[in-house]
């Protein structure tokens, strides 16, 4: 761990609309002894992109790790942190090829109390530049002929949804990243297959990282 430096941040510039005005604990009293539905909207792949010195130099993409899915990572890690709570009665995971929160809602027929999860953007910590992390995945920097530098990020927001309203009651995000002082992507963008067994074992626990912060911060835990 001697080449990177990792950091736990929530983004608050990036909290969505109402996120600052809600109470934890008033979510807690809410949601504790009731079930819950994690709905994720996560992708299954890892959001790729290769910052030059100029917009011209940019390129961006995605690839499936054949050892890793995202989505999968998500619910399972969601749903762990929730039971060890001890709050919920149970816990229900589903999956859903929608990203933004009005369609993830509609995407399931419930009255239960629902989870909702989906990719957003973060400014990047690592480097300090003008660009944005979204989601999970991989941004590269390369300036003037300089060796390119790597930084693995994990960006969620989640919302809470009353069941029997329907409405929000609460809105947050978090980001855990990791600077890597070398070069993961090769042109394209894709992952240097060299690197394909660091990442499917290092993204996850960036991935775990940024959910508990969220989970903290929506009185989820």
């Amino acid at each position: 761990m001697s080449l990177v430096r990792y950091c736990l941040i929530c983004v608050v510039t990036l909290v969505l609309p109402g996120c600052a005005s809600f109470d934890p604990a008033t979510v807690k009293d809410r949601t504790a002894g009731k079930p819950i539905e994690v709905v994720v909207g996560m992708p299954t792949d890892l959001t790729l992109a290769w910052v030059g010195t100029t917009v011209f130099n940019n390129e961006s993409g995605r690839e499936q790790l054949k050892g890793l899915n995202v989505r999968d990572v998500v619910g399972q890690a969601t749903a762990t942190m929730l039971k060890e709570s001890n709050r919920y009665p149970s816990i229900a995971v589903v999956n859903s090829d929608e990203q933004a929160p009005e369609l993830l809602t509609k995407s399931v027929s419930t009255s239960t109390n629902l989870l909702l999860l989906y990719p957003c953007g973060a400014p990047d910590l690592a480097f300090q530049s003008n660009q944005f992390y979204r989601g999970v995945g991989l941004m590269q920097r390369s300036q003037f002929g300089l060796t390119p530098r790597t930084a693995m990020h994990a960006v969620i927001c989640g919302e809470v949804i009353d069941g029997t309203s329907r409405t929000s009651i609460a809105k947050a995000d978090a980001v855990s990243y990791q600077r890597i002082e070398f070069p993961y992507l090769l042109s394209g963008p894709k992952i240097n297959e060299l690197y394909w067994p660091t990442v499917e074992d290092s993204m996850p626990f960036h991935i775990r990282a940024a959910l508990s912060r969220l989970l903290e911060r929506l009185g989820l835990r």
